[in-house]
């Protein structure tokens, strides 16, 4: 099959993202039609993530696609650039976003790849979306795993849009929809688990300033966290995310949560932990509680957080969580870098999930 790379231009964003719609849908088994698959990109996120992020440069590419002899996309994907620090020193990563490629032309999906390890003006590469497929493209070309990415931590608290679920994805009879729908609610209040903690003292923010403060004063030594400038929050529109900040005797913290539709229905809505950054004195219970009140207010199925480096403390220990684990089927964080021990990096990077897609 005859097919050449090409730079996505700003004309080309639309048609990229309804083949990645179509190839995510083919995925899961949803037919033409039906709702937009979890995992969706709208034309916010598009937005906010890749068009105006205050970390984009001039003259930076939107990303690369695969175009057969016929001008059809065969394959695509897009790039984020990111600033990061760590102990003072400044890192340049360059994220990958949405990489499909279609059954028909795997062979050039290989190439595809090979053309965003060939960027070389960064520090490292890196992704958080990876599925087995793409996580095997890159292992083949050095990638490293980021430790918990293969994780997901949820605190269910309406367990029938699970179970609604769960029939979905194994092409159940309609008829079993209500009895797993039950079954479902059974489950969540089996797995329900108490948190013996106060909530934080959480109120609304919508000083950037005062965010990108708190996070270089909470910046923990070693880690490899995000370079969080006034504009990275500003970019983080309202229909999106929500800005709480809170003081404890050791400081000030921030935490910044958003609602998600999941579920081959989009029926599992979910309140996620998008970003936070907490003194050391604060307790990752009283995180939770708070999350766990938030989602009840927005009416949510479920509160979703991943794990970060920051999960493990200094003597490396991991931290107690008090949500479910949900396994995911591999790793979906990935780390290349030629400059830099690959390993430190993803052994040490914080990857919000609020910043990428």
């Amino acid at each position: 099959m005859r097919f050449e790379i090409k730079v996505i231009e700003k004309g080309d964003v639309e048609n990229v993202v309804r083949f990645s719609e179509a190839e995510l849908s083919k995925s899961l088994g949803i037919s033409v039609g039906d709702p937009p698959p979890d995992g969706s990109l709208s034309d916010v996120d598009i937005k906010r993530t890749l068009l105006e992020h205050p970390s984009r440069r001039e003259g930076d590419a939107l990303g690369y696609m695969l175009v057969g002899g016929d001008g059809q996309i065969l394959g695509s994907f897009f790039l984020h650039r990111r600033r990061f620090k760590a102990d003072g020193k400044e890192y340049a990563g360059l994220g990958m976003g949405t990489f499909y490629v279609s059954r028909k032309a795997r062979m050039g999906g290989f190439f595809l790849f090979k053309k965003y390890v060939s960027i070389g003006n960064v520090d490292f590469l890196f992704c958080t979306t990876s599925n087995l497929a793409a996580g095997r493209l890159w292992a083949a070309f050095g990638g490293v795993p980021v430790p918990g990415s293969e994780e997901e931590y949820l605190d269910i608290l309406k367990g029938s849009p699970f179970g609604e679920e769960a029939a979905l994805r194994r092409r159940l009879p309609p008829p079993f929809l209500s009895v797993m729908r039950m079954a479902g609610s059974g489950v969540a209040k089996f797995r329900s688990r108490r948190i013996d903690s106060n909530s934080l003292p959480i109120e609304a923010c919508t000083d950037d300033a005062l965010l990108s403060k708190i996070s270089e004063r909470n910046r923990q030594a070693g880690l490899l966290q995000l370079e969080r400038t006034p504009g990275y929050f500003a970019h983080m529109s309202p229909e999106r995310a929500a800005k709480f900040v809170f003081r404890s005797d050791g400081g000030q913290g921030f935490i910044i949560v958003g609602e998600r539709d999941r579920g081959m229905r989009n029926q599992i809505r979910t309140l996620e932990l998008l970003d936070w950054s907490l003194p050391r004195d604060t307790s990752r219970e009283s995180l939770f509680v708070t999350l766990r009140e938030l989602a009840k207010t927005a009416n949510a199925s479920a509160v979703s957080v991943r794990p970060q480096p920051t999960d493990v403390s200094a003597d490396g220990q991991e931290t107690k969580m008090p949500f479910w684990r949900r396994r995911l089927p591999g790793p979906t964080a990935y780390v290349i870098s030629r400059k830099h021990s690959a390993s430190w990096i993803a052994q040490n990077i914080e990857l919000p999930v609020g910043d990428y897609f």
